[in-house]
C-alpha cells in the first residue's frame, strides 16, 4: 500500500512549469532535471542512465500540447502493486467490448518483482506502435525509501477481456524507461515510465492521444484499468471530475473507482465535438486518511509531456 503524503509537494517545477513556460532559460531548466533525465533498462539487463534535459530545453516551445490519438485498425490471478480506494458504493463497471476504441489501446501488465521475484499486475496504454506508458511503480521497485531495482518479465495484453480471451495476444518487452525523479528518489510527483514493446502491436490496435492543459478542475475524466478485485484479466472503468482539491501541476485527484491492479491506467477526456480522447493523466496511487476521499493521477504536465515525446522519438 502507498502512502502518499498529504501535504502536496509543489517545490522543483510545480508553479514554474505552469506559469512560466515561454520563460524557461538555463537558470530554471535545473529543477526539471528530475523529470527529464532517465533510467532505463534492456531484457537483457542492461542498465542505462543519460541526461539529454538540455537537448530538450531546446525543442522545448516548439511542439503542440497534444499527441493525438490512433484509432487504428479493427482486426484482429496475481498479486497486485497498488491499492486503490472504493469511495463509498463501487461505482467500475465492466468493459465488454474490449476490442474497440479506446478500449483495445488499454492492457493488462504482468511482470516479476525485483525483491521477491513474486508475480504482479498493472494497467498500462499504447500512445505510440510499441510504446506503453504506465506508472513508474509499475516498473522499478521503489518502497520503503530504498530502490530496490527493475521490475522484470513484462508482457502487455492489450484489449484483454478475461483470463483466456487475449485478441492481440501478450507481447513481450524490449527496454522499461522512467525518470530519475523516481528511480532515485521514488518521488510521486514523478511516479510514470514506459514500457517499449518487442513488436508494434499498436498498428493493430491504435493508441491513445495524451497531453497536457491547465485548467482541469470540473471535467469529466474517465479511468480505465485491470483491478486485482475482479475477476482475473477483466476491464473496468469509471468515470467522474477532477476535484479543485490540492491539484498541482503534477498530480490531480478524483473519486473514481480503483484498487490495485489499475495503477498505470490513462486518465483521459473525451471531447465530443472533436470525437477525440486525451489522457492527462496516469492513475497512481491514494490517500490512506479516510479524510482524503481521493485516489490520484499523475498529472501529465510540459515537462512529463515532452519526456514522453522524447521516449517516443528514442525508442
Amino acid at each position: 500500500m502507498f502512502k502518499v503524503r498529504a501535504a502536496l509537494t509543489g517545490l522543483s517545477m510545480g508553479v514554474a512549469l505552469m506559469s512560466t513556460y515561454k520563460e524557461l532559460n538555463a537558470e530554471n531548466i535545473i529543477p526539471l532535471t528530475k523529470a527529464w533525465n532517465t533510467s532505463s533498462v534492456t531484457k537483457e539487463g542492461l542498465t542505462e542512465n543519460f541526461s539529454d534535459a538540455q537537448d530538450i530545453f531546446l525543442d522545448f516551445n516548439k511542439s503542440a500540447n497534444h499527441d493525438p490519438e490512433f484509432p487504428g485498425s479493427d482486426t484482429d490471478l496475481y498479486d497486485f502493486t497498488d491499492i486503490g480506494k472504493i469511495i463509498g458504493a463501487d461505482d467500475r463497471t465492466q468493459v465488454m467490448s474490449t476490442q474497440s476504441f479506446p478500449f483495445r489501446t488499454i492492457g493488462q501488465i504482468e511482470f516479476r518483482r525485483y525483491s521477491d521475484d513474486s508475480a504482479r499486475i498493472c494497467t498500462g496504454f499504447l500512445v505510440g506502435p510499441r510504446h506503453v506508458l504506465t506508472a513508474g511503480h509499475c516498473l522499478f521497485e521503489y518502497r520503503d525509501s530504498r530502490a530496490y531495482g527493475w521490475n522484470h518479465s513484462f508482457k502487455f495484453t492489450p484489449g484483454r477481456s478475461n483470463s483466456i480471451v487475449k485478441p492481440y495476444g501478450s507481447i513481450g518487452w524490449a527496454r522499461a524507461v522512467s525518470v530519475e525523479g523516481y528511480t532515485n528518489d521514488g518521488d510521486r510527483d514523478y511516479d510514470y515510465g514506459m514500457l517499449i514493446l518487442s513488436e508494434d502491436v499498436g498498428d493493430r490496435t491504435g493508441w491513445l492521444g495524451y497531453g497536457y492543459r491547465e485548467n482541469l478542475k470540473g471535467s469529466l475524466v474517465n479511468v480505465i484499468g485491470y483491478p486485482g478485485d475482479k475477476p482475473s484479466g477483466t476491464m473496468w472503468k469509471d468515470s467522474c471530475t477532477i476535484s479543485d482539491y490540492g491539484i498541482s501541476s503534477t498530480r490531480f485527484h478524483y473519486q473514481c473507482d480503483t484498487w490495485g491492479g489499475q495503477s498505470g491506467g490513462p486518465a483521459y477526456i473525451y471531447n465530443s465535438s472533436e470525437d477525440s480522447r486525451t489522457a492527462y493523466g496516469i492513475n497512481v496511487a491514494h490517500y490512506t486518511s479516510d479524510d482524503l476521499p481521493y485516489n490520484i493521477s499523475k498529472r501529465i504536465n510540459r515537462a512529463a509531456f515532452e519526456r514522453i515525446k522524447n521516449w517516443k522519438s528514442e525508442y
